[in-house]
């Protein structure tokens, strides 16, 4: 191995360059080869008269064509040699080769990174006649023991890369290394020391037990420290302190963290709300010389009532996250209805609606007004509640004022009269718009406004009013009105006073008025008002029915994405949540249940971050990022085949072949075969073949020409779009394919398998959908590319998005993939999009299915709103971000090559069978759309 500028040159057989010593001998070779005659006609008489006796002997060759042949032949000799730019060293030592993983929460942000490091030690020359030995550093999510895994040849441990995982709490560096300690001592019985490479987090050890544990793994063999970039190092957010209440002080703020404070690091923080709304979207600067910084949440103050999360884009760990629980805000409503008390007929009191409405999201008390405005209390609920008495009005308005929520319904007392606290004025009595003794019917809603906390929720086309209080006409009454019905009319209006607000919906909380009560949408309308009301500091609220065991809601796995809990995981105590300790039974996230919910943040545990600077005594450092090595021997023979051209070109010259007979005589030409340069060349490229290693020369994605066009007319085969990504199209071809096996084994679809399709040149008509991963480096779109898909569609033809980007937001968050989705096909003929809905055919085209995971789970799909008359009603367009390839994608061994998250071999199943639903929908059209076949679907369902 050679260092050259900066990098280093190695040989995969250098035996051969001793070729080189030829040199000498081939330069005296090639001067006793004269050029070829010139030849030139011309009449016989010319010969005679120019015909001179004096003896002539060859031309030597000229020295530049010399020096040109001589390169030409010390290129091809340093080609057989297989010259490799910046060669992977062989791995040093002869015992077992021991990869030590840290996969704690801290190893997430740069996880890519260490398995290709992992990747390419495996990949090294040395290792097929070793053993190799894995060790993750954290507790399995099973609730195994940490413990060794191997030996494996480096084959085997190749496979095993996929199931590596970050884990979303600390690691134990200490009884990883008692365990590779205890393994080695056992079944070392070569006697040679191992060589052990440490993926070390970058974070430093600074309690005892670990500072043990690193002087225990020095002693343990040849140890290398592998540390990646000061960049990756994680920032993590601390929970808000309870104290500061968050949702109910204004100037709200958390604090970012982080090990280094060399360089500017801008940050982006994004606020999530009640269904993970997003409510915020920050980004803050940790500037140079500081570890921490207060951020104070850029959101609007009637929102920070609904503040759920806060989480850091760009840091994917478990520590990024922050979930907040009722200590952070309660929302107590208090309940009060006028008129006669109906309990001995719940379905006709209005308490019995609010009951059940509120009762998913809230904690309820009931009692008499003046009983209610002694408690803490966010909300309170008047359900028909005519004149107020001046005393209870005044503290009522001094509540609002504060940060209450008043919610007020119509009703016949409130229409013989009503007071101050209103949102507007109303006239008297009520307005009929049904009944026996009416000539109008009920009027359905219109759709609410911008404006209104209810914008965005769907309009259910059977709720209908039918009696009505009407406000008195004013200026501001539209800016009021936050739902109307079809007539124009307020149904709901609001006002802000204070820090508080004022809501009156005009009709009854029953359905004596309307059948608003009994639809789901009367829900959702609560709840979208919640958030309007300050809240109530932590302690104020009853735990006193709360159970004392929490059922895990959701929790987060090691990129800190909130996932279903498995079955390890274990109820959370509820007056033990402070004292918990992070692990598999108890991972991070939300228990609880409606009423009472705790969360656990990791963050609340993690000790300050030191980076680990120098490598602990007795090891060694270098880098993880793996050096890209770069064989030089396609190069090298490029530039042999130029200068034999330019050898061939300049032999034609010498001899007379350039004159402008030249293309009278271009078939009686053979130097390209009889030169002594191009000769040499052909001689040499066919050594240069038999002396390399096996090589896989061909790209695995194939491209349809000719025959390959032929071959797919005769079979059915699922396109995927090249991307220029090799890893990425690997991907491609391997889930397809794997989905192809299922196929064949599960249905009648007689499917041949995968083939890479070139959307630029190939016939896409070929294929009859194309699986396209849409990846950061995709070039834009030609106008004639954009032409052909458009016609691909218009003709057939499905394209499935898959924008891989889950992780990272999806198309909920607008994440990198979406963003690249949308430059991709701006130019494109894109139809109306809309969710998979219930009963959207894909839901049934062969199972029957209503989710659709891929690698990652949750997440809406999109899919075109399809025509019956076009196309036989098949989308042209379906996207998704679940990276679905990957999940489909099997290896030799008919193995997944991927790990699935959250839901393990259950989500990997989910998605086969959607993607045999993709496939039959695509091949069958609307086939299953059929009403025929809901009776024999039903039958299926009730067995």
């Amino acid at each position: 191995m050679l260092s050259l500028f900066g990098g280093s040159l190695g040989f995969a057989t250098p035996w051969a360059l001793a070729a080189l010593v030829a040199l000498p001998a081939l330069f005296w070779l090639l001067r006793l080869l004269p050029p070829r005659p010139s030849l030139i006609s011309f009449p016989n008489l010319l010969l005679l008269r120019d015909l001179e006796v004096t003896e002539q002997t060859p031309a030597r060759l000229p020295w530049w064509i010399l020096l040109l042949r001589m390169a030409l032949a010390a290129l091809l000799i340093i080609a057989a040699s297989g010259p490799t730019l910046n060669p992977r060293a062989p791995l040093p030592g002869s015992g077992p080769i021991v990869m030590v993983v840290d996969n704690g929460w801290a190893a997430a942000t740069a996880w890519n990174a260490r398995i290709t490091k992992i990747d390419a030690l495996l990949n090294r020359s040395g290792i097929d006649d070793r053993d190799v030995i894995l060790v993750e550093t954290a507790a399995p999510a099973n609730g195994d023991p940490v413990q060794v895994q191997g030996p494996y040849t480096a084959n085997e441990a190749r496979k095993r890369l996929a199931g590596l995982a970050p884990q979303p709490w600390r690691d134990d560096l200490p009884t990883a290394v008692t365990a590779l300690t205890d393994w080695l001592a056992q079944n070392n019985q070569g006697g040679f020391p191992p060589t052990v490479y440490w993926l070390t987090d970058g974070l430093e050890r600074i309690t005892p037990d670990e500072q043990t544990a690193l002087r225990q793994l020095a002693n343990a063999g040849d140890v290398i420290m592998l540390r990646g970039s000061t960049r990756a190092l994680p920032i993590i957010i601390r929970p808000p302190n309870r104290d500061n209440r968050l949702a109910g002080e204004m100037g709200s703020s958390v604090v970012l963290e982080r090990a280094l404070d060399d360089v500017d690091q801008p940050v982006r923080v994004q606020t999530l709300g009640g269904s993970d709304r997003l409510l915020g979207d920050q980004t803050v600067t940790l500037e140079a010389g500081t570890r921490d910084l207060a951020v104070t949440l850029d959101i609007p103050d009637e929102l920070r009532s609904d503040i759920r999360q806060i989480r850091l884009l760009g840091n994917d760990h478990a520590a990024s996250r922050v979930i907040l629980d009722d200590r952070f805000v309660q929302r107590p409503v208090g309940l009060i209805a006028g008129g006669s008390n109906n309990d001995s007929q719940p379905l006709l009191d209005q308490l019995h609606y609010l009951r059940q409405a509120f009762a998913p999201f809230a904690e309820l008390r009931q009692g008499d007004l003046d009983a209610l405005l002694t408690q803490s209390l966010a909300v309170m609920v008047m359900a028909d509640i005519g004149t107020l008495a001046p005393a209870s009005i005044e503290r009522l308005d001094q509540w609002v004022r504060a940060g209450g929520l008043l919610i007020r319904f119509a009703g016949p007392q409130l229409a013989n009269g009503g007071d101050s606290l209103l949102p507007v004025r109303l006239r008297q009595g009520d307005r009929s718009l049904g009944g026996a003794l009416s000539w109008t019917e009920p009027v359905p809603l219109a759709d609410f406004p911008e404006n209104s906390p209810f914008a965005g929720l769907t309009v259910p086309g059977d709720v209908t009013i039918e009696r009505q209080l009407l406000a008195e006409p004013t200026l501001d009454l539209n800016e009021r009105s936050w739902a109307r019905l079809n007539d124009g009319t307020p149904l709901v209006t609001g006002e802000q006073r204070g820090q508080g607000y004022l809501v009156l919906f005009h009709t009854t909380a029953s359905p004596s008025w309307s059948n608003l009560a009994l639809s789901g949408l009367f829900v959702q309308m609560l709840e979208r008002l919640m958030p309007l009301s300050v809240g109530v500091a932590p302690g104020e609220t009853a735990d006193a029915d709360a159970p004392l065991n929490l059922p895990p809601i959701s929790v987060l796995d090691g990129f800190g994405d909130a996932i279903e809990p498995g079955p390890m995981v274990q109820p959370l105590p509820l007056l033990a949540v402070d004292n918990t300790q992070i692990g598999p039974e108890h991972p991070p996230g939300l228990y609880g249940d409606a009423g009472t919910r705790r969360a656990l943040n990791l963050s609340a545990q993690i000790p300050e971050l030191l980076p680990l600077i120098d490598p602990p005594a007795g090891m060694r450092a270098a880098p993880l990022a793996a050096t890209p090595q770069t064989s030089l021997l396609p190069w090298l023979l490029l530039a042999a085949l130029i200068l034999g051209l330019i050898d061939w070109v300049l032999a034609q010259w010498l001899s007379g072949g350039l004159t402008n007979n030249f293309m009278n005589r271009l078939p009686k030409l053979d130097a390209m075969a009889t030169g002594p340069a191009m000769g040499l060349l052909a001689l040499g490229a066919a050594v240069i073949m038999m002396l390399q290693p096996t090589q896989a020369w061909a790209q695995g994605s194939q491209t349809l020409d000719e025959n390959r066009a032929m071959q797919l007319t005769a079979g059915t085969y699922l396109g995927y779009v090249l991307t220029g990504d090799a890893g990425v199209d690997d991907i491609s071809e391997a889930g397809l394919e794997g989905l192809a096996a299922v196929l064949r084994r599960r249905t009648a679809a007689e499917v041949d398998g995968a083939v890479g399709v070139n959307i630029t040149t190939d016939d896409l008509a070929l294929v009859p959908l194309l699986y396209w991963p849409i990846t950061q480096r995709q070039p834009d779109l030609a106008a004639e590319t954009v032409e052909r898909l458009n016609e691909y569609m218009r003709h057939g033809g499905m394209i499935i998005f898959d924008t891989r980007d889950k992780i990272d937001g999806g198309l909920e968050q607008a994440g990198p993939g979406v963003q690249r989705l949308r430059q991709i096909t701006r130019d494109l003929d894109m139809p109306p999009l809309q969710p998979i809905g219930p009963e959207h055919v894909l839901t049934r085209a062969f199972y029957l299915l209503q989710i659709f995971p891929g690698r990652y789970a949750g997440g809406e799909v999109w899919v075109e709103q399809t025509d019956e008359r076009r196309n036989d009603g098949v989308a042209s367009v379906v996207i998704g971000a679940h990276d679905w390839a990957s999940a489909w994608a099997v290896g030799a061994d008919n193995r997944p090559m991927l790990p699935v998250v959250p839901g393990g071999e259950r989500q990997r199943e989910l998605a086969y069978r959607f993607g045999v639903n993709l496939v039959m929908y695509a091949l069958t059209g609307n086939y299953k759309a059929d009403q025929v076949h809901v009776p024999y679907i039903l039958e299926r369902l009730g067995q």
